[in-house]
């Protein structure tokens, strides 16, 4: 690192799937009452508000 900003040569691990290619659940995942990340149960109260805001300001432009 030099200055007050790191090195901007980061290597990527794109091994690992992102957001855009979450894995499906496993049957036995969902035979259990496993919800995904997106599904309401998935989500906190924060974060459900924060989606319905987001929402609305869409659908007002």
């Amino acid at each position: 690192m030099t200055g007050p900003f790191a090195d901007p040569r980061v290597d990527i691990d794109t091994s690992k799937p992102g957001l855009d290619e979450i894995p499906p659940k496993s049957p036995e995942a969902i035979a259990a009452g496993s919800v995904g990340p997106f599904d309401p149960g998935g989500m906190s109260e924060y974060q459900r508000e924060a989606e319905m805001r987001l929402a609305q300001e869409h659908a007002n432009a």
